[in-house]
């Protein structure tokens, strides 16, 4: 029977797919509302034949004892995009297999902050969207710009620790080091980075009707040096 499921749910899709495709013809000979019921039949055999097989799946897998770990690489592309969740992923991994606490601590010290990176963009979306302010939606490509930076950033800390022996206490001193550093760099970053929206903030509260789209622009323009990111290559 376990391969019942799967089959079941194969001729039922292929059943359906050619109902779809001979649909006028089947309309004329069955009926519409013949044609409605045979579709409104397979569909529920088609439903339940991936249900059991979804089950089937479950219920064979392997013990967790006997399942191993999937390595997440970030995309090391050169001048490609990261993605956070990939990075994020790997300090986890990081965490996972320390068994010094030191180095679980100064580990977790990175990862909060693409944590808070993370909770402002959802911030700054939040307060654009509260203000209508569509006009300065491109603020948001700034932030991301600065998560792209956090996330060179660590990448460099988890390419530096790679070659690093968790038992060796010397190379333990020299991931909480790392750490440390890396920590320190994503602050800067990041204080940057909540000047800029307090500024944005201001700059909301006090604007009227009179304000236009220059003065909306020659702010973002300077929002974007207070960043310390024009012309730099992040």
């Amino acid at each position: 029977m376990k391969k019942g499921w799967f089959i079941g749910a194969g001729i039922s899709a292929m059943l359906i797919l050619m109902m779809f495709i001979y649909r006028d013809d089947m309309i004329i000979n069955a009926g519409l509302r013949g044609y409605r019921a045979g579709m409104t039949l397979l569909g529920a055999i088609l439903g339940g034949m991936s249900v059991g097989s979804v089950l089937t799946l479950l219920k064979n897998r392997k013990p967790k004892d006997d399942v191993q770990p999937v390595r997440v690489s970030p995309s090391l592309d050169i001048g490609s995009r990261l993605n956070p969740e990939y990075i994020k992923a790997n300090l986890y991994e990081v965490t996972g297999d320390a068994t010094d606490e030191t180095v679980r601590k100064a580990v977790k010290t990175v990862i909060k902050t693409m944590d808070v990176m993370d909770d402002l963009q959802d911030r700054l979306k939040e307060l654009l969207d509260n203000n209508g302010a569509d006009a300065l939606r491109d603020t948001e490509n700034i932030l991301d710009d600065v998560e792209q930076h956090i996330c060179r950033n660590v990448r460099k800390f988890i390419n530096n620790i790679t070659i690093l022996d968790m038992k060796n206490s010397r190379d333990r001193e020299k991931i909480v080091t790392s750490a440390v550093e890396c920590s320190e760099q994503n602050q800067k970053l990041l204080k940057l980075t909540k000047d800029f929206m307090t500024s944005l903030v201001e700059f909301l509260n006090r604007q009227g009707d009179s304000s236009s789209e220059e003065e909306i622009n020659m702010y973002k323009e300077a929002l974007t040096e207070q960043l310390s990111l024009k012309g730099e290559s992040i």
